[in-house]
């Protein structure tokens, strides 16, 4: 492990501790305002002793860490150092760690995109160790003392709750308390959560944007138990698919609301899970009219979906699940190029593809498509012009000029270790793609997307790499 410094050495330090305000951006690509009709708030703790080298460290409202970032004077970009995911993970944004080099005086975004990301416990344990160490003397010499200095707080108008956020003090104490052992003790997340969630859309996560809230009908992927997983696809081994019956649904939203805490009056919106929750025996009307006898605040919702379960329901009932609120779709199309969906074994052809466009197009849910790059062609005796050009990626931008859907996810692939196309590149059918030729089928996929739509890279954590 590369040795690390968060914390420059310093006689005094120059502390900033006040609270942050969490905007919901997740609407901000279908129309709305940036800061959306609802916002929540979050500790921050920031270290400015060295101007070129500030050190962000960010709580929620029961004193979990949340992330810790770097600034540059005024640089605007955030520079990832650490993010502590929904369900406990700690992401390491490697490359950017090259600032933390005992000596490095100035903070670069060596990761510009933030898309170098693992899990590595020896280096998330160095780093909480120290976060650890540096709350306690802030809170001993710098709190104690008055030493810091608290930016006013100002309510804004589209503030949820009327009240002020509870004492700073209070939440710097909880804050003191977060250590590696409390982190590694996660049991109101494994009660509300019995099996883990594993893939979440970055504009969901109740780490990144406390107005969601994450509730799971389903446990585990029906369609892996039915046909078994997508070839790429890691998650949910172990997992037998079932569907909550309404009593477990009301036993699991009061243990959700226990793990959220101080941070339950900020959720607005429910986040759908597991895997295509949607794809259900038990109809989903009934589910979400459920959810909204139960949690009476909640008028919005959203979900992933699969082909197969936009094509399972008709028109009316996409009707009716909207007038209920469902108002935001994840569609995993990844490839329109049905010789790449078997190679996937994903359950869907291109010619399924268009008709459950055409279906959400009549029914006008709002919804984003996720693709990937790296899946085309995977022949072994391919080139660089292979690369960018062939079926899939031809496929793939035909079907998204047809549908010109308001927003796009390109993530890249990573072949993890248990899956279908782990064991055929071991075996040599296939060639897995270097970094910088799915970097180049990625950019060719975004070239080839219509103007119109906006494009981002991974759709959520999926594809970490754990050291």
């Amino acid at each position: 492990m590369r040795k690390i410094q968060l914390f420059k050495p310093a006689r005094k330090r120059a502390i900033i501790i006040g609270m942050e305000v969490c905007y919901d951006s997740s609407l901000s690509d279908f129309g709305a305002a940036y800061s959306g009709p609802w916002c929540g708030d979050k500790l921050r703790v920031t270290d400015t002793t060295h101007k070129s080298q500030k050190v962000l460290l960010d709580f929620d409202l029961e004193g979990r860490l949340l992330g810790i970032e770097l600034r540059h004077g005024e640089y605007a970009n955030e520079i990832k150092i650490m993010e502590r995911n929904y369900n406990g993970d700690f992401y390491i944004y490697f490359e950017n760690l090259r600032n933390l080099s005992p000596g490095n005086k100035l903070a670069r975004p060596f990761d510009y995109w933030n898309q170098d990301v693992c899990i590595d416990p020896a280096i998330a344990k160095a780093l909480v160790d120290e976060l650890e160490q540096f709350m306690k003397a802030i809170v001993k010499y710098e709190v104690e003392k008055g030493r810091f200095r608290i930016p006013p707080w100002r309510p804004e108008g589209d503030w949820i709750s009327d009240e002020k956020p509870e004492n700073i003090a209070d939440l710097l104490e909880k804050a003191k308390r977060f250590n590696w052992e409390s982190s590694q003790q996660n049991e109101p997340y494994t009660r509300a959560y019995p099996t883990p969630i594993t893939v979440l859309p970055p504009e969901v996560r109740p780490d990144q944007n406390p107005v969601f809230s994450v509730i799971q009908l389903t446990q585990g992927c029906r369609l892996k138990d039915e046909r078994g997983p997508c070839s790429f696809c890691g998650s949910y081994k172990g997992i037998q698919y079932r569907e909550k019956t309404l009593d477990e649904l009301s036993d699991h939203i009061a243990k959700v609301k226990d793990f959220t805490g101080e941070g339950w009056k900020y959720v607005r919106k429910i986040f759908l899970a597991d895997a295509d929750p949607l794809n259900t025996r038990t109809p989903t009307e009934a589910y979400l009219e459920f959810l909204r006898n139960q949690i009476p605040k909640i008028s919005h919702f959203e979900s992933f979906a699969s082909t197969v379960a936009i094509l399972s329901k008709t028109e009316q009932e996409w009707a009716r699940l909207k007038e209920l609120g469902l108002n935001m779709l994840y569609w995993g199309v990844e490839s329109a190029d049905d010789q790449t969906l078997r190679m996937l074994h994903k359950p869907h052809t291109q010619e399924m593809l268009y008709k459950a466009g055409e279906r959400l197009k009549q029914v006008g849910i709002n919804y984003a498509i996720i693709l990937l790059a790296g899946v085309g062609t995977l022949d072994p005796h391919m080139g660089e012009g292979d690369v960018r050009d062939n079926s899939h990626v031809r496929a793939t931008s035909e079907l998204m000029s047809f549908l010109n859907p308001p927003m796009v996810y390109v993530s890249n692939l990573s072949i993890l270790p248990g899956t279908r196309l782990y064991q055929r590149a071991q075996l040599g059918d296939i060639r897995p793609l270097s970094q910088p030729e799915v970097s180049l089928q990625n950019g060719e996929i975004r070239t080839k997307t219509p103007f119109f739509c906006k494009t981002r890279g991974q759709y959520g954590m999926q594809f970490i790499t754990r050291t």
